[in-house]
């Protein structure tokens, strides 16, 4: 059975074919989407099999590309034509500690590097495939099931990524969203999504101050942020806007943990199951084979361990069958919610220790938290829920679909930064956990200046203004850390100052001047664009005046003798004039596709569907 959530939402366009937006919670197990349904009720896409939840699952087999439930179940035949966890593979360099921890999940498909170093797929007889055309591919997959059901043409998405995501991953994603007509209305953090969702499906939280922690638990990873939430502001003879009407929600700390989740939970329980069977059926190592065998026979130890971890969610033992755990061999057994939580202690200990850290960054204390909320699958493993209402001194409370409220977080979101929707909700002051740095090139003296702080922590939508006397086209470096990560290059410098005269002033004056200024804006993706960019010449100028003659100053402004004989005056007055000029901004790190292989791929993928 649906159920829906009703919003007041009020559609600003006679025709809304163009004005739908979709929420999708990128998810490495799961994909979850969300949408206005009808125009005015948001709730969950159901897929082609009418399900809540999409298996992250991709792969292309005999020219024939598979997605979600198909792929999943081609992967146990199949492992190295069937890709998942899409969304932990873009944006990062094949050299990085991220694909190194990747890698540590044993996963049964093969990567290589392309030449940008980033992650690529080879399928065989099927051929090569960048992460950002699968990524491209999943996001157009949850673009189709919302049309069918019921969300015309919504292409306009709001995504929610990890709250660490580097400029890299977050560009990388935006690229891929291109690639098949994707309007991406900003990147949303999934816990900042959920806390936004908290506070909508209450209708604002009123004239109280709450803080609230957020535990997110997936299949990789690990986030735990604190918010507050704060009455609307109001300010005497203004109204506040709708977007704004129920308050404000504050980012007060984010802290993870990059390999704690599911999917850690199912290798310890798969090295036990292996080392169980290896004992009793003398047979090789299970895990870590590479050959096609071998790694059909990790993927379904990895899928018996699986289910196991989560039949012991309400079960306190289970029975276990590891299909094929060698050819035309399978193998029985039984575990305990005992075995589970002792074997694997290592794991559990970690997990009250990421809510402790994020409730010390935001400079709060556990007495603090009104609300703790549980998200991703594995917050449902009864040892995590103890460790953490023991943590909390009382049981945590768990009032939000812990599967779906990043999706409906992202949707509001995506309403809320719709142009043609106008939805109560909150402002948000979101921040993004970098520090920034700039400088220009080309140097000015011989030896490379040391950086300039740009931003540090900064919030979503704030504005930076880079200011400097310059007569030729530069380049603003831009730099996470230490890490470069783009440049915004700024041309037609010369050029606008030779249309404002600055090269052949009428009045040389040493007052002359002239500035460049770059106003940056940081994006609701979490990312730097460029709002303008102007070169301001600032220039003397005669000034001219009647005044009579031989009055008095105290005669100056008598105009109604009209006997009286006039002189003009001239005086120097500073003037100002301005012109804009281009930018372009281009992030590395990993670098961005080419035109050229854009094109192709965009070409490639249109004749794929």
């Amino acid at each position: 059975m649906r159920i829906v959530f009703l919003v007041i939402l009020t559609l600003l366009l006679s025709d809304g074919v163009s004005a739908n937006v979709l929420g999708i919670d990128f998810g490495s197990d799961y994909i979850e989407v969300a949408g206005p349904h009808n125009g005015n009720n948001v709730d969950i896409v159901l897929n082609e099999q009418s399900h809540r939840k999409t298996d992250n699952y991709i792969g292309i087999k005999n020219g024939e590309r598979y997605i979600g439930e198909q792929a999943k179940a081609l992967a146990a035949r199949f492992p190295l034509n069937m890709v998942t966890m899409i969304n932990r593979l873009i944006g990062i360099l094949c050299n990085s500690t991220e694909f190194a921890n990747f890698q540590n999940m044993m996963l049964e498909f093969e990567t290589r590097s392309d030449e940008r170093s980033t992650v690529g797929f080879s399928f065989a007889q099927d051929g090569n495939y960048t992460v950002e055309e699968l990524y491209a591919m999943m996001l157009q997959y949850c673009q189709i099931i919302s049309e069918k059901d019921g969300i015309v043409n919504p292409k306009s998405v709001v995504i929610t990524i990890p709250f660490h995501s580097s400029v890299g991953r977050r560009q990388t994603i935006l690229e891929a969203a291109r690639l098949v007509g994707a309007n991406v209305l900003g990147l949303m953090h999934s816990t900042t999504a959920a806390a936004l969702y908290y506070g909508i499906r209450r209708r604002g939280l009123g004239n109280k101050t709450i803080n609230l922690l957020v535990y997110d638990i997936g299949s990789t990873h690990t986030e735990v942020g604190i918010y507050k939430f704060s009455p609307p502001l109001v300010q005497p003879g203004k109204k506040i806007r709708n977007a704004d009407s129920f308050g404000t929600l504050t980012t007060m700390a984010v802290v993870d943990d990059t390999t704690l989740g599911g999917r850690a939970f199912d290798l310890c329980i798969a090295k036990l199951l292996e080392t169980e069977a290896m004992n009793k059926m003398k047979i090789p190592k299970v895990i870590g084979g590479k050959s096609i065998a071998e790694r059909k026979s990790q993927f379904s130890l990895l899928r018996a361990a699986k289910k196991a971890r989560e039949i012991l969610s309400a079960n306190s033992k289970t029975p276990v069958t590891v299909e094929g755990i060698v050819p035309d061999r399978d193998f029985n057994t039984q575990i305990s919610r005992k075995d589970l939580e002792e074997k694997c202690s290592y794991l559990f200990e970690r997990v009250p220790k990421v809510a402790e850290e994020a409730v010390s960054k935001s400079g709060l204390s556990l007495k603090d938290i009104d609300a703790f909320e549980m998200m991703g699958g594995t917050s449902r493993t009864p040892k995590i829920i103890a460790e953490l209402s023991a943590l909390l001194g009382r049981e945590v409370d768990r009032t939000l679909n812990s599967d779906e409220a990043a999706a409906m977080g992202a949707a509001y979101h995506a309403l809320r930064l719709s142009s043609f929707y106008r939805v109560r909700s909150f402002r948000l002051e979101e921040h993004i956990p970098f520090v920034f740095y700039f400088r220009i090139t080309p140097f000015v003296k011989a030896s490379a200046p040391s950086l300039r702080l740009l931003a540090e922590n900064p919030v979503l939508g704030m504005r930076r203004s880079v200011t400097l006397n310059r007569t030729e086209d530069f380049v603003i470096e831009l730099f996470e850390s230490n890490n470069f990560v783009g440049k915004i290059t700024v041309s037609g410098v010369k050029t606008a100052l030779d249309q404002l005269g600055y090269f052949e002033p009428a009045i040389v004056h040493p007052n002359n001047t002239h500035i460049v200024r770059v106003q940056l804006r940081l994006n609701d993706s979490g990312l730097f664009e460029v709002e303008e960019a102007e070169v301001i010449y600032r220039y003397a100028a005669n000034v001219s005046r009647k005044i009579r003659v031989n009055a008095t100053s105290n005669d100056l402004n008598d105009t109604d003798n009209t006997n009286t004989s006039f002189q003009r005056v001239y005086n120097i007055h500073m003037k100002r004039k301005s012109l804009l000029i281009s930018t372009t901004v281009s992030f590395t790190n990993p670098s961005p596709l080419s035109g050229e292989v854009y094109q192709h791929l965009s070409e490639k993928n249109s004749s794929d569907t």
